[in-house]
């Protein structure tokens, strides 16, 4: 398993000119965002108010109670419009499709050469529901997602994206349940789990500090949902756009794009233990007795970052 120290010396080389030219594009697109923020703001800030004197002053005789639909889609559409507008410049420019392919594409390689990514692509419903880890997943008729990886981990084929499901009822009163938002992944092992591990669903709270040796630590805390079926292993993960960036964070800090191979090496190493916890690994993967002697004294992930984790440290 690679680590952040590996990391930094293939960040310096081949990440660090890709990200000098996305930053020049995300100062572009923060700054147009904001100010088509600021300006419809203060156009709807202006706007509301004159309605109002324009009422008072020239049609008296008009119902106060008339101009309120027009000030509700006033209001609907400050608080809509600019998000809109902030998707659409995303996707206009392309950001976030060049920071995917360039970055996120070449960090998974790095990670590993196995993994394939497609960041348009995400796991189906049907792998979702053969997973059964939550109890109201058959009540989904809508999902969505992306940031599809397929690679290998050992002798094991391995599949996550992120997804998000959700129940939305029909009819006037018509709503939206969330059923789940995050990362879900599947792991195929060459040969199926013992009949008492199939169907049960475990939940555990897992929580890594990982400091990195620039002295910046990173402090991750997720509950871990995991269910086995015949030959393969399923584990989500609630989280909320992993492999996207943020506008208003520079991309020229090696702290900001290590958190996401740090989150990389989380979600790997708790598969590794969960796989270990259940007996099944093959031979590429860690065996009980050695995870003992290789496993993060702190939080109990696999090797590859427990010179950074800070977990139970004081």
């Amino acid at each position: 398993m690679k680590t952040l120290k590996e990391f930094k010396n293939y960040y310096r080389t081949d990440i660090f000119p890709d990200l000098m030219e996305l930053e020049a594009l995300r100062i572009k697109v923060f700054n147009d965002i904001r100010n088509f923020k600021t300006a419809f703001l203060m156009a709807g800030i202006i706007l509301l108010p004159a309605i109002i004197l324009i009422k008072i002053y020239f049609f008296p005789e008009i119902s106060i109670t008339s101009i309120i639909p027009v000030c509700i889609i006033i209001i609907i559409a400050i608080c809509t419009l600019p998000y809109i507008y902030e998707a659409n410049k995303l996707d206009e420019t392309g950001f976030l499709s060049g920071f995917k392919q360039k970055i996120i594409k070449k960090m998974l390689s790095f990670y590993d050469e196995s993994f394939t990514y497609n960041p348009g692509e995400h796991m189906s419903m049907e792998e979702f529901h053969k997973a059964n880890l939550f109890p109201d997943i058959w009540q989904a008729n809508s999902m969505y997602g992306d940031d599809l990886v397929k690679g290998k981990i050992g002798d094991v084929d391995i599949t996550f994206s992120e997804i998000h499901i959700s129940c939305r009822s029909s009819g006037r009163n018509s709503r939206t349940k969330k059923i789940f938002d995050g990362l879900f992944f599947k792991g195929e092992f060459k040969k199926p789990f013992r009949p008492t591990e199939t169907g049960l669903v475990s939940r555990k709270n897992i929580n890594c500090a990982i400091e990195s040796d620039d002295g910046i630590t990173f402090n991750i805390e997720k509950e871990v949902y995991q269910s086995c079926s015949g030959s393969a292993m399923y584990i989500a993960i609630p989280a909320d756009k992993l492999f996207e960036p943020k506008l208003n964070r520079s991309l020229l800090s090696f702290d900001e794009i290590a958190e996401y191979m740090e989150y990389l090496l989380f979600i790997t190493g708790i598969f590794q233990e969960l796989a270990i916890e259940k007996g099944i690994g093959e031979k590429s993967i860690e065996t009980a007795e050695t995870a003992e002697k290789t496993c993060c004294p702190s939080c109990g992930l696999s090797d590859g970052h427990s010179e950074f984790c800070t977990a139970g440290k004081k």
